[in-house]
């Protein structure tokens, strides 16, 4: 009769160890799948930056790890997609993650990326050391300054570009005009030359022919006179 427990252990134990491998294997080889995926928020401040994605699975739903950096995340993913938001602190403003996503022993990559705004000010600082929220010392940060380094050389790279687009376009216009421009501005003068002489030279013949008709009118009265 000491024997039956044992037995009948046993067997329980057995059985439930086939679930637990078939459970693992189906896990292990499920794959899914995440999107490239855009970041808003802001940086050094409390509410942080959030990123939308959202997870596909291969086969049935599923729970997937999603490592961005020194950020880890457990994610559900379905057949269908499943939408989740990350969740991260920043100090700088631009972003760019390189993340991977796995169910099992698969990964798949995406990227986060984004630029994220300064909201911090003078005003809301003095307001929280005055309530005993914070000190000066959590207050006291400065903006991302090697983004706004960034945006200020891809201004002033712009700016010389849009600078030397002008200068060429002056010194073309100079060649143009004194090559092409001069024969252009003498045609011209030319043209308007010709068609004031012409403008003058008519009512000049006309007045001379008239005088002309004049004169033989004349001459023929006083010949026919003297005969």
């Amino acid at each position: 009769m000491a024997v039956i427990p044992t037995l009948s252990d046993a067997e329980i134990l057995l059985s439930m160890k086939g679930e637990v491998n078939s459970t693992v294997k189906e896990v292990t080889d499920s794959m899914c799948k995440v999107n490239n995926a855009e970041i808003t928020g802001c940086y050094q401040c409390t509410q942080g930056a959030v990123a939308h994605i959202e997870c596909q699975s291969q086969d049935d739903n599923t729970m997937a790890t999603v490592i961005c950096e020194d950020f880890t995340f457990s994610v559900p993913c379905s057949p269908r997609g499943t939408k989740s938001s990350l969740r991260f602190n920043f100090q700088r403003a631009r972003i760019h993650l390189s993340c991977t996503v796995s169910c099992g022993q698969t990964e798949t990559n995406f990227d986060v990326t984004g630029i994220l705004h300064w909201t911090r000010t003078f005003y809301s600082a003095a307001e929280k050391i005055l309530a005993g929220e914070s000190n000066i010392y959590n207050e006291v940060a400065l903006p991302d300054i090697g983004h706004i380094t960034s945006v200020f050389l891809a201004w002033y790279k712009f700016s010389l570009v849009i600078l030397g687009i002008l200068v060429i376009s002056v010194i073309a216009g100079y060649f143009f005009f004194f090559n092409c421009g001069l024969r252009i501005a003498l045609l011209v003068v030319r043209a308007l030359g010709n068609v004031t002489l012409r403008a003058v030279r008519a009512p000049i013949l006309l007045l001379w022919r008239t005088i002309w008709r004049l004169r033989e009118s004349s001459r023929k009265r006083h010949t026919a006179k003297d005969l």
